[in-house]
């Protein structure tokens, strides 16, 4: 179903994972650093997450995009 996506959003040279809440009305963003994995920011959303979550952009213009059931393409910035 591919409900997931990694980039470097932040700039800091390591990976984040984008995955959405269990009701998919969330998009969860977990960054991994020297001790592991950590919650780093969270988005709400205005309605669930049904299609591919997918990554636009390189460097400091990369964000991740999801497509909801509602028919919304929502893009999350850095």
């Amino acid at each position: 179903m591919r409900l997931s996506a990694v980039a470097d959003i932040d700039g800091d040279g390591r990976m984040e994972l984008a995955l959405p809440s269990a009701n998919r009305h969330r998009l969860r963003i977990t960054g991994f650093g020297k001790s592991g994995p950590a919650y780093r920011a969270g988005v709400d959303l205005p309605a669930a997450i049904d299609k591919a979550i997918a990554v636009r952009g390189a460097g400091l213009m990369t964000r991740f995009i999801v497509g909801l059931e509602n028919g919304q393409i929502f893009e999350i910035p850095r």
